[in-house]
């Protein structure tokens, strides 16, 4: 049970041009009761549903006292059963808002959806100009991946 929402965790992807990627990682969840909040919140926002549906009995907000001493992955799973976490996604795309550079010569991407993400060594020129559409990835070990429409990425941080 654990294994499966750690694996929800690392790779499920709720993205605009992939409607139905957050209820296929859905299908992941091996506990009944948050495999059925998870197809309902899916399920709403795929509606256009502003409101959350009511949360079964099963799957209450763990409060400090009821976490302690549970495994990560096993109060991750129970919060995103009670609605309390939205679940992971491991891809967003964005246009660039803004580019600027470092002093030593690092890209800053500033996204049209205010985040701004800075390239983690001075490797190569990205060819980015504003407009453009690019898309953040997550890596292994907590990393993040930034990838032009020309092919070309880097290795990037978040600093807003």
């Amino acid at each position: 049970m654990g294994g499966a929402m750690l694996a929800c965790t690392l790779i499920c992807s709720v993205h605009a041009a992939q409607p139905l990627s957050g209820l296929m990682a859905c299908r992941m969840l091996t506990d009944d009761a948050a495999r059925l909040a998870c197809f309902d919140r899916e399920a709403a926002t795929l509606s256009g549903s502003a409101t959350m549906p009511p949360q079964p009995a099963s799957a209450p907000a763990l409060d400090a006292k009821q976490q302690f001493g549970l495994p990560e992955h096993a109060v991750v799973q129970k919060e995103i059963a009670a609605g309390t976490r939205p679940i992971a996604i491991n891809t967003i795309e964005a246009r660039v808002a803004l580019l600027s550079r470092t002093s030593d010569g690092r890209s800053v991407v500033t996204l049209d959806n205010q985040q701004v993400w800075r390239q983690l060594t001075v490797d190569k020129d990205l060819l980015l100009k504003p407009g453009e559409t690019v898309t953040i990835s997550r890596g292994v070990l907590g990393s993040f991946w930034l990838e032009t429409k020309h092919g070309r990425g880097t290795k990037v941080t978040r600093v807003q």
